[in-house]
């Protein structure tokens, strides 16, 4: 979660820690997210964590190659 949270903050991407309660996909490619809080936010890309456990894919050089281009 550590990593998780260093590479959001290097990259610039806004974390926002709500109930989310629909997602639309607009004409022009771009998504609306609906949340609790009321005001909808546009966005072109969404990462939608849920926060479940990482599920392997049972694959040759999965575990090898965990961190370096493998992750969950």
């Amino acid at each position: 979660m550590q990593k998780w949270r260093e590479n959001i903050e290097y990259l610039g991407i806004e974390e926002i820690p709500d109930n989310v309660t629909k997602i639309e996909h607009l004409d022009d490619g771009r998504f609306r997210v609906l949340m609790d809080f009321g005001t909808p936010l546009i966005a072109l890309t969404i990462i939608y964590a849920l926060g479940m456990e990482e599920r392997k894919m049972g694959v040759p050089g999965e575990e090898e190659l965990l961190g370096r281009g493998v992750s969950y």
